[in-house]
């Protein structure tokens, strides 16, 4: 691309990132109520104990503010619950003690103070988007591609309702960004600058969530594998320990800290809370995934689940994000999971996968029959969706097949992001079914769990677009203006409604 067309589309990224801040700023301080984004009163309460140098909250030791309590409550409150939020390291809580030290310096209203937090995540949202097209530069694609694709990624509800709160899910999806933007520059440049800033990021990650571990220790071992190939056996050695060392260095010492106090590297609020049922359940996790909307409620709650304590005073109101624009994505995320698998095909053929097809047809086909005929008949858009969850896990499954058969993966860094994503999918349901069977509820039904992997879902839309560039031209940025306009809709004939009730 010319000098001109860059910075055409560096402008027009910038853009779209201040009004998203805009927009976020506006939704956090005048449309979304406080403590109606989830965990928010914990969120708070941490960054409050260390802007007052109280250090970092102990896990089932210091309890909610008094005054975060009588403010979700409307009512003066006793001692509040233990801090649950104090299972998470404080890199967000510390990006947000001096917006909160800059807010307290002009008021003491608590109102504003409580608010102050939400500042971090709407930077945190909009520098997002700016790492996205940084990624998708790296693929020489058209101008309005690129900024189609921020713009829908700007236009999903939940990440903008996240942007608007005191949370550290969308600081998650910077730094993974951050970090997916080195790794794509190593495996296209082989320089090992890149893999020590791709290892720095992923350590800044799992130092704020730590379920970014997940994804920074499937990152890692693709980086670590494209290492082979740039040195001799003892130097690859000795760079994979000193990268692994590098990329475990915060979370490591926050995992120090937490076996110290609980006996437990990975110690979360789950030890303080018991069980509802003695003995696990007898379900398998095939008939958790046939029998519970498992996928359904994880792809709903990833596009809007709106509310929390603020709306209800202390009770859990939650909104789903329904009608049309939900229909409208589930369509668009269909189609996306078919260019993907069209594409990979397309791509494996040419690079001599002749036997491929055969095998990624019988998986396609038993996925399908599994999601189809177990169908509900819940309507024509949750059929789309079942379809599209079939599509999208035999794609995540294609490099396993490609790697036997071609020696090789579909293309190094669409086949690492798929493995990436199947990884984290796997990993976080092996989880969810394991407090299903204890608890024999539905639990951590959350779509912003998924916020680390919106990088690799960058590089596989860039994927896209390389395979089809006439398609793309016109697709994406239809597509981009479907997602802006329904999230309007959303907001003003959904979430605007619910929070004024």
């Amino acid at each position: 691309m010319n000098n001109t067309g860059s910075f055409v589309a560096r402008k027009g990224a910038t853009c779209v990132a201040v009004l998203f801040f805009l927009k976020a700023i506006f939704l956090g301080f005048f449309i979304v109520p406080l403590w109606d984004i989830p965990d928010e009163e914990g969120h708070v309460d941490y960054v409050r104990s260390l802007a007052r140098f109280d250090g970092i909250p102990t896990l089932g030791v210091d309890a909610i503010d008094l005054e975060i309590q009588s403010s979700i409550h409307r009512t003066p409150k006793g001692e509040g619950p233990r801090n649950w939020i104090a299972q998470h390291p404080p890199f967000y809580h510390l990006l947000a003690v001096p917006v909160y030290w800059l807010f307290n310096a002009f008021t003491d209203d608590d109102e504003w103070l409580f608010r102050a937090p939400r500042i971090v995540s709407a930077i945190s949202g909009a520098l997002s988007l700016l790492v996205f097209h940084a990624i998708l530069l790296r693929f020489s694609l058209p101008v309005f591609v690129r900024l189609s694709v921020v713009i829908a990624f700007a236009s999903v509800p939940m990440f903008s309702f996240m942007s608007a709160g005191a949370s550290h899910d969308t600081t998650v999806a910077l730094l993974c960004a951050v970090a997916t933007l080195s790794w794509v520059r190593f495996f296209q440049g082989r320089n090992h600058a890149d893999a020590w800033r791709c290892a720095m990021w992923l350590a800044c990650a799992a130092a704020t969530k730590m379920t970014a571990l997940v994804f920074a220790f499937a990152m890692m071992l693709t980086l670590v594998w494209e290492l082979k190939a740039t040195g001799s056996w003892r130097q690859w050695i000795l760079r994979t320990v000193a990268l692994g060392a590098v990329s475990l260095s915060l979370p490591g010492l926050w995992m120090i800290r937490q076996y110290n106090s609980f006996g437990n590297p990975f110690a979360t609020a789950s030890v303080y809370v018991k069980t509802r049922l003695s003995e696990p359940l007898p379900v398998s996790l095939l008939e958790y995934l046939n029998t519970k909307p498992v996928l359904e409620d994880l792809f709903n709650h990833f596009y809007g689940l709106f509310g929390w304590h603020g709306t209800g005073h202390g009770k859990v109101l939650l909104l789903r994000i329904m009608g049309f624009p939900f229909s409208s994505f589930s369509i668009l995320f269909f189609c996306f999971v078919m260019a993907l698998l069209v594409a990979l095909h397309i791509h494996l053929r040419q690079r001599g996968g002749v036997r491929l097809p055969w095998l990624y047809a019988c998986s396609l086909v038993v996925l399908t029959a599994w999601f189809l005929l177990l169908w509900p008949g819940e309507g024509l858009f949750a059929l789309v969706r079942r379809s599209g969850f079939a599509l999208g896990l035999t794609a995540m499954l294609l490099p396993l097949y490609a790697v036997p058969v071609t020696r090789r993966l579909p293309d190094r860094l669409v086949g690492c992001s798929l493995l990436i994503c199947f990884f984290f999918l796997a990993t976080l349901l092996s989880q969810v079914y394991k407090a299903y069977i204890w608890d024999g509820r539905l639990r951590g039904m959350h779509g912003r769990y998924f916020y680390p992997l919106l990088s690799c879902a960058v590089v596989l839309l860039a994927f896209i677009a390389q395979s089809f560039p006439r398609l793309a031209r016109v697709s994406f940025p239809l597509s981009a203006l479907v997602l802006a306009a329904m999230e309007g809709v959303a907001w003003f004939d959904q979430a605007i409604p619910f929070f004024e009730d």
